[in-house]
């Protein structure tokens, strides 16, 4: 989801040909990769335990 999301944002930043719409994309990446996706994981652990670290191990965090 949040990679739709960046690849959405990122593809009307070009689109708008505006220099200043670049940060957009960047801004939503450092967002959700500092801000939301801990506190995600943290509950994810929680929850499901060795399971969820287990898939973290095989999986990368946005693809």
């Amino acid at each position: 989801m949040y990679l739709g999301g960046l690849i959405l944002i990122s593809g009307q930043a070009v689109l708008m040909t505006n220099l200043i719409a670049l940060t957009t994309p960047v801004l939503f990446f450092l967002i959700i990769n500092f801000l939301c996706i801990p506190p995600e994981e943290t509950i994810m652990k929680k929850t499901f335990g060795s399971e969820y670290i287990a898939y973290k191990q095989n999986v990368r965090r946005w693809l």
